[in-house]
């Protein structure tokens, strides 16, 4: 798993993503899309920044984890 920041052109605030194939994967827009569409929302804990993240890495990495095993089986369109 390759984490990543980014800025969009039309946003002054940094996301936090991971690249999933050649996509990369916005966590907060994927997470409000398990929430949503499987009723779990753990991964709305999830922090916005990846510096915070890191700052509890070992809670947060599983969660991550199971994150990208679920998003393979969605539309990624709504989420990357």
């Amino acid at each position: 798993m390759k984490f990543l920041t980014y800025k969009k052109e039309n946003n002054q605030e940094p996301d936090f993503g991971f690249k999933h194939n050649d996509l990369i994967i916005n966590i907060k827009k994927a997470a409000e899309w398990i929430h949503k569409d499987k009723g779990d929302d753990k991964f709305l804990t999830i922090p916005k920044d990846l510096i915070t993240t890191l700052g509890d890495w070992n809670n947060y990495f599983p969660i991550l984890k199971e994150m990208e095993e679920i998003i393979q089986t969605g539309d990624t369109s709504k989420f990357s």
